[in-house]
């Protein structure tokens, strides 16, 4: 990824050297939601970009790539997760790419290890997804430094596979719903310590806690504990701190929320683990009652969208 490395110290210098021109510039207005395309694999890919009010293209936001699952969309996501509120409370920019399906079908799936639809067609989301972010840092004032992706399920473990391949150009992953296809975990050798968030439920009906395999889909997959080992062994992380059990907030939720942390780490890559006790294949803070007759309980204690921003916003790239 040295090349990788390269072409984002370059960006960085020429947003600092910008930065000098534009302070005679005066601020401008954007739309807050942007659709937009690149091409990748002679394939069309597409994404959907919310810029909040905060940005006026002078000062440099954060991003947020944030990854749908599967059978989901650019647009489905972002109802799911009700990440545009908080963005514009806090000022970041958010992408939401799409994943692929063949032509004439809906049923979009991210290539990320496992047998999914999309990795069967060979397809290379870790090259889109790494095209996309030279693109958005090339067409907006984004920190560089402050580059973030998370994804739910199918999103959730793509989200592993890109820190895996990635290893330079995120300052913190998150993966929800998800844990980690142990093929790809076997094969993550990267030497980057990564600040990680990981948020599951223990009662999840598709994504068991503590590994196996996912419904309709052969592939083994690591329990979410041994991926959060995984991540504290790999940042250097020297303290373990005790299980924190969080407030019970809600309590006709019928969950609750255990907090596991690895802090010490090379670099400040803290890693947190949301243990959702009773929790299923749902976004804590986000209720859809028709969704959880399938999927499972909704906590409602925490927010996952806030604490997922929280998380992100305490780290920057490691250099």
């Amino acid at each position: 990824m040295k090349n990788l490395t390269f072409v984002i110290v370059i960006m960085s210098l020429l947003q600092a050297c910008g930065n000098d021109v534009n302070n005679d510039l005066q601020s401008q207005q954007f739309p807050s939601s942007v659709s937009g395309s690149l091409e990748h694999q002679n394939n069309q890919r597409v994404y959907n970009l919310h810029i909040p009010p905060a940005y006026d293209g002078l000062t440099d936001l954060p991003l947020v790539i944030m990854l749908h699952g599967g059978s989901g969309n650019a647009k489905s996501v972002q109802g799911f997760t009700q990440m545009n509120p908080v963005a514009d409370a806090n000022g970041f920019m958010i992408a939401y790419p799409q994943g692929f399906a063949p032509a004439g079908q809906n049923g979009f799936s991210w290539a990320d290890g496992r047998e999914t639809s999309a990795t069967l067609m060979g397809i290379d989301d870790v090259g889109f997804i790494l095209k996309l972010v030279e693109k958005l840092i090339s067409n907006y004032r984004i920190n560089s430094n402050k580059v973030y992706v998370a994804g739910f399920s199918n999103g959730g473990f793509m989200s592993q596979k890109l820190a895996c391949e990635l290893e330079d150009v995120f300052a913190g992953v998150g993966t929800l719903g998800a844990t980690i296809d142990s093929d790809v975990l076997s094969k993550c050798t990267t030497s980057q310590s990564i600040p990680m968030l990981l948020m599951l439920g223990d009662a999840d009906p598709f994504v068991p806690y503590n590994g196996g395999t996912v419904a309709n889909n052969p592939s083994p997959i690591a329990g979410i504990e041994t991926l959060a080992n995984f991540w504290k062994e790999n940042n250097n992380c020297s303290t373990t701190k005790p299980e924190t059990q969080l407030p019970d907030v809600n309590s006709r939720d019928n969950s609750t929320v255990s907090l596991f942390q690895f802090s010490d780490c090379a670099c400040d890559a803290d890693v947190s683990l949301y243990r959702i006790n009773g929790g299923g294949h749902t976004w804590p803070g986000v209720e859809n009652v028709s969704y959880e007759m399938i999927a499972g309980e909704t906590n409602k204690d925490i927010n996952a969208s806030t604490v997922l921003w929280e998380f992100f916003d305490e780290h920057e790239r490691c250099i």
